[in-house]
Parts: structure tokens; sequence; C-alpha cells
């Protein structure tokens, strides 16, 4: 996306649980993790609106496109369909897990 515009407030409308935006959104880091059970890697990130900063987990079909080098660090992508999920042992921790995007 080139010369795109970051969408403001994305990242706390979306970890309150509005699904029906397509925000675009910077990726500020971008690491390959390990998944228990599973053969490939997933890609963690933390995403920027320009105002707040979130946390990613990319759906196993977007992994990809990190892997390829088309989404990395400074990289603005639209979160075209995305899912809120909340993690950790007292499920306090929520992730953005992108299932569709355009980089």
């Amino acid at each position: 996306m080139a010369e795109a515009k970051l969408t403001p407030n994305a990242v706390a409308a979306a970890m309150a649980g509005d699904t029906n935006l397509k925000p675009v959104v910077q990726v500020v880091d971008l690491r390959s993790i390990a998944v228990t059970g599973g053969s490939r890697l997933r890609f963690r990130a933390i995403i920027s609106d320009g105002v707040a900063t979130g946390h990613a987990l990319f759906a196993s079909q977007l992994c990809d496109l990190a892997r390829s080098g088309v989404v990395r660090r400074g990289s603005v992508v639209q979160l075209l369909d995305y899912i809120v999920n909340d993690v950790g042992s007292n499920r306090n921790r929520k992730y953005i897990s992108p299932q569709t995007c355009e980089a």
C-alpha cells in the first residue's frame, strides 16, 4: 500500500470488539514463533494505528506473506477480516488475529 494513511484509534476499537472496521495499520515488530502441536511457524506482530499499539497473531493462511517478506517490520497493511482473541492464563490479554489482509 503506497502512501497509505493509518486508521487512528483502530487498535482500541478492535480490542473493544469492533470487527467491522477495515483498518490500515503499520507492523512495528514481527517475529516468528513455534506453535505447540504444529509443525509450521506462526507470526506474532505488534501493530500500530498511529495512536496506539496492539498485539497481533497472524492466521496460518497469512504466514506466507511474512515468510516471503511481503509483510515485514515497517509494512503498512489493511486488515480486511480479523477476530479478537482473549489469551493468557486468565484470559487477560487480547490479540488481534488477522484472517485476511492487503499489503
